[in-house]
C-alpha cells in the first residue's frame, strides 16, 4: 500500500491489533506460534510462568520502543499502544477459552446433587459438613469445578432439586488436576 486506508490512524491500529491478537491467542492456546518473537515469548512463559501476552510484551518492547526513533514519535507511540493492546487481548482471549465454573453449594439435600454431578455430569465434588453461623443449622457444602456447559446443566438442575440451596458460582481459568489441566 502506498498510503493508509483511512485518515484515522487509531481506527487502523485497533483493527491491525484486534485480528492478529485473536489469531495469536488461538495459536498460543494450542501451544503453537506464528514464529518470530512468539517463540521467545513461549520460551519465557515456559520458564517463568508468565502469561503469554505479558511475555510477548516483554519480548517486543525493545523493538517497539526503537520505532520511536526510526519512524518518529507519533508512529512509535502508536506502536507502543498497539503492543499493549495486543498483550492484553491475547491474555484475555486465552483466558476466555479456558474459563470454567467453580461451585460452592450449601444444601440440605446433598445426595441428590452429588448423584447428579457424578452420574449426569461425570464430575466429582468435595463434601464438607458445615454449620450455619446465623442459624446454627447443620448443612452440607459441596464444592465442584466443571466446564461452562456442565455448569449450565447443574444450575438448571439446582432450581428443581433444591431451590433453597445457597449457591455461589465463580469463573476460573486455571484449574489444575484430573479432567482439567496437568501441572505446568
Amino acid at each position: 500500500m502506498s498510503s493508509p486506508m483511512t485518515t484515522q490512524p487509531f481506527l487502523e491500529l485497533v483493527f491491525a491489533v484486534l485480528l492478529p491478537a485473536a489469531g495469536s491467542a488461538i495459536l498460543f492456546n494450542m501451544q503453537a506460534s506464528t514464529g518470530g518473537t512468539d517463540i521467545t515469548a513461549m520460551i519465557l512463559r515456559k520458564y517463568t510462568g508468565m502469561d503469554v501476552g505479558r511475555a510477548l510484551l516483554v519480548c517486543d518492547l525493545g523493538i517497539t520502543v526503537a520505532a520511536c526513533f526510526v519512524f518518529g514519535m507519533e508512529t512509535g507511540l502508536f506502536s507502543v499502544m498497539g503492543l499493549l493492546m495486543k498483550a492484553f487481548l491475547v491474555d484475555s482471549i486465552i483466558e476466555s477459552f479456558n474459563i470454567c465454573k467453580y461451585f460452592h453449594i450449601i444444601t440440605d439435600h446433598p445426595d441428590t446433587i452429588e448423584d447428579f454431578i457424578a452420574h449426569q455430569l461425570h464430575r466429582s465434588c468435595t463434601v464438607v459438613d458445615c454449620t450455619g453461623a446465623y442459624t446454627g443449622e447443620k448443612k452440607t457444602l459441596l464444592i465442584s469445578a466443571m466446564s461452562r456447559g456442565q455448569a449450565v446443566r447443574l444450575n438448571r438442575f439446582m432450581k428443581t432439586a433444591d431451590p433453597t440451596a445457597f449457591v455461589t458460582i465463580t469463573n476460573t481459568s486455571t484449574i489444575i488436576g484430573k479432567g482439567f489441566r496437568s501441572p505446568m
